[in-house]
């Protein structure tokens, strides 16, 4: 077949589809002499359109939502994007911020941790560190950055977290904690202090009590006093030598060590202890020995005074 009779056969095949189009509004054409060209689908061109508009306002409407500071930077650190929650905290009007580097809103001490970040084979992209405002005053944030594209180049997506709150707590709480520290400190020193200015004067009773009961020329009487003098002597430094170990104290765990001793001879220092009123209460206890803790059994003398 004549080559100009196949053309012209396929130039009526196309015609004839396109204008079967045209009939049903799907395709705009434009007749040129003898052709027709085709320009574009209209419908799905408009769709298209609209759908990226939509996609367009809400990912603006959400960017401008987030209250955390968002930045889309490039790769030296110049501030493309922002939303306008970096408006609101720092001050600064969004034409100024569009001329900053990201770096100018951090102090100098700080800007060499965020450009070892801004790597790509950096493996840590979160970081805590002051950011300025524009009249000069500082917050506490948490930066994270993260690689992306934005208009077909590689940038950087910062987001930054205000943890000046969160951040004064902790400072509150360390000097809290500095502030416990030192009173324990100066308890434990004072107590150590208070010890020994009693133990001084302590064993000196203990030492003139031991030598009264060892002196026979003394009436029995006078020595059973001397006795009851050095045992109640031997139970206060007992209470003192406990206040050394503070730690005891503070966790409240004293412990009770059970021991053999004269039960009777106990509870006689205990009843003379307590004057006239406890000896009769207690004079029937006829047990010689038992076992438990004597300082418990010495503590059941103030039970037994708030009797009498």
């Amino acid at each position: 077949m004549d080559p100009s009779i196949i053309e012209l056969t396929k130039k009526l095949e196309r015609t004839e589809a396109i204008l079967t189009a045209l009939y049903q509004g799907e395709l705009d054409a434009i007749v040129r002499a003898s052709d027709i060209a085709l320009i574009r689908n209209e419908s799905s061109v408009r769709n298209t359109e609209y759908a990226l508009e939509e996609t367009r306002n809400n990912f603006q409407l959400l960017f401008n939502s987030l209250e955390d500071l968002l930045f889309i930077i490039d790769n030296n650190g110049n501030i493309i994007h922002h939303n306008i929650a970096v408006e609101q905290y720092l001050g600064y009007e969004s034409d100024e911020l569009t001329k900053m580097n990201f770096l100018q809103l951090h102090r100098q001490e700080d800007r060499s941790q965020l450009q070892k970040l801004m790597t790509p084979n950096a493996k840590e992209k979160l970081v805590q560190n002051r950011l300025l405002k524009k009249n000069g005053d500082l917050i506490y944030a948490e930066t994270r950055l993260s690689q992306g594209a934005w208009s077909k180049k590689v940038v950087w997506f910062a987001i930054v977290r205000d943890i000046t709150i969160r951040k004064q707590a902790e400072f509150e709480m360390k000097a809290a904690q500095k502030a416990a520290e030192d009173a324990n400190k100066a308890k434990t020193e004072f107590f150590a202090k208070m010890t020994h200015e009693l133990r001084t004067p302590l064993n000196g009773i203990l030492g003139y009590s031991q030598m009264l009961i060892g002196d026979k020329s003394l009436k029995p009487s006078n020595q059973k006093a001397a006795t009851i003098i050095h045992s109640s002597g031997e139970y206060l430094l007992s209470l003192i030598n406990d206040l050394l170990d503070f730690s005891k104290i503070e966790a409240q765990q004293m412990k009770l060590y059970s021991e053999s001793f004269d039960f009777q001879q106990m509870i006689q220092n205990v009843s003379e202890l307590t004057i006239i009123g406890a000896q009769k209460k207690i004079s029937l206890i006829r047990p010689t020995c038992m076992k438990m803790s004597p300082k418990s059994l010495w503590q059941m003398k103030n039970v037994c005074d708030r009797f009498y």
